[in-house]
């Protein structure tokens, strides 16, 4: 019997204890809770300074990840060169 298989019986046996699911939902909610709290920390400086290109990438990232369910490494392989790509374009459009 190999380790995983082990370990998979052995998770099995121990998801059914009602304790057990009561904490780890505790834990998501949680986690959940810290995810928002970082969110609104990383936008809070875009809403100050009313970068809208910033909200706009904010927002279209949030929704492919969170709405449209695409992975998370796709839309950030595309969203952080588009993000500098722009900054580094109106950065030198007003430095001119």
């Amino acid at each position: 019997m190999s380790f995983f298989r082990w370990l998979r019986s052995h998770a099995e046996h121990y998801l059914l204890i009602d304790a057990q699911r009561r904490i780890l939902a505790g834990v998501s909610c949680a986690a959940v809770g810290l995810l928002i709290a970082v969110v609104f920390k990383m936008m809070m400086p875009l809403i100050k300074k009313r970068d809208l290109v910033g909200l706009v990438i904010l927002l279209a990232v949030f929704i492919a990840i969170g709405v449209l369910r695409l992975p998370l490494q796709t839309v950030l392989l595309v969203a952080v060169p588009l993000s500098l790509g722009i900054t580094y374009f109106l950065r030198q459009r007003v430095a001119a």
